[in-house]
């Protein structure tokens, strides 16, 4: 466990984060690094916390954190980030707080930078003065900069997205995910756009412009989405009925009108049933005979159908009985300015 100790320090000022005065070699691994003995064991000072044994899985999840720190490129703080907190995980000892409150810290996670620095200093009794002098003024900064926010939602499971989009550079986004309904995290000042999804309800935002220290409250009230229901055949079937009752009655009447029309002209042509003799008579008499069964075949279609798509709609009304149902939701925010409240009913 010395050996995790010493490693994780190594790993402090190979990411020049804390500086400390002793020299170490650029080559310095784990295996080379000396033993050291406790504070408590030379000194009268406060026993370190219990040791905690060190599994091979979170030894190899912090050497690759260490790593991700001294990538030739730069530190990449995500990935270490992520390799530390599955290394404690494992293996809670305290001794890798540091390492986990630095990426935090780096990352914006400033809550947990926080979180994880006050536990170092207060678990981790033999941690060198140039370096907790380090911590603490670390810590200092960030409990004087950060932006609490508190967050209050109106279902659970939910996931929150932050994004700082600063002056330069490109955006730092941070997820958070699991919410319950209310969360407080601490942001760093500046502009932020947070975003609340769940999986079936249409996301909620907020932008938000704040100074250090600030303290903010918001209430995200996510609206749950309703799928559009498709039309069952039987909504649509009697209103094609009526629909085509209306048509028929309508051809009906444009028929009967042209064959009183004939019948008129056939009158004039033929008075007292005397036709001339040239005249196609037999011709024009079947036309009229044509044209008034098909008048009375619409006729008798248009008061069928439309008959039918209103018997129809009323059995169908008869037999659908929708339970009513009515809710009340009550939501209510506070802000710097005061507090307020809202409530919506839904039949």
């Amino acid at each position: 466990m010395t050996v995790m100790r010493v490693m994780l320090r190594f790993t402090a000022l190979a990411s020049c984060v804390m500086f400390m005065a002793t020299a170490v070699p650029a080559n310095l691994s784990a295996q080379d690094m000396p033993a050291t003995s406790d504070a408590s064991e030379t000194s009268g000072a406060e026993p370190a916390a219990a040791e905690v044994p060190v599994s091979d899985a979170a030894r190899k999840h912090f050497m690759t954190g260490v790593q991700y720190l001294q990538d030739p490129d730069g530190a990449r703080y995500d990935e270490a980030y992520l390799e530390f907190k599955a290394a404690y995980a494992d293996s809670p000892s305290p001794k890798m707080l540091g390492n986990i409150g630095l990426c935090a810290m780096k990352i914006e996670r400033l809550g947990e930078a926080i979180e994880a620095y006050q536990d170092y200093l207060e678990q981790v009794a033999d941690i060198p003065d140039i370096e907790r002098k380090q911590v603490e003024q670390d810590l200092a900064a960030l409990l004087a900069s950060a932006v609490e926010v508190t967050i209050t939602i109106n279902v659970e499971g939910a996931t929150l997205i932050d994004t700082r989009q600063p002056i330069r550079g490109f955006p730092v986004t941070n997820t958070y995910r699991s919410l319950g309904k209310s969360r407080s995290i601490r942001l760093r000042p500046g502009k932020h756009r947070l975003v609340v999804k769940r999986a079936g309800y249409e996301d909620a935002e907020w932008t938000l412009n704040a100074g250090p220290g600030e303290v903010h409250v918001h209430p995200f009230q996510l609206v749950e989405i309703v799928p559009e229901q498709p039309t069952a055949a039987g909504d649509v079937v009697p209103w094609v009925l009526i629909g085509v009752g209306v048509g028929a009655g309508v051809a009906a009447t444009v028929t009967g009108v042209i064959t009183l029309n004939k019948r008129q002209d056939l009158r004039q042509l033929c008075p007292d049933d005397q036709c001339p003799f040239a005249s196609d008579v037999d011709s024009e008499r079947s036309s009229i005979k044509t044209h008034a069964l098909v008048t009375d075949i619409l006729i008798g279609s248009a008061v069928a159908s439309t008959v039918a798509g209103i018997l129809w709609l009323a059995l169908d009304g008869d037999a659908a009985t929708e339970a009513e149902t009515s809710s009340v939701d009550w939501s209510v925010g506070c802000g710097l300015h005061g507090c307020s409240g809202a409530a919506s009913v839904r039949f």
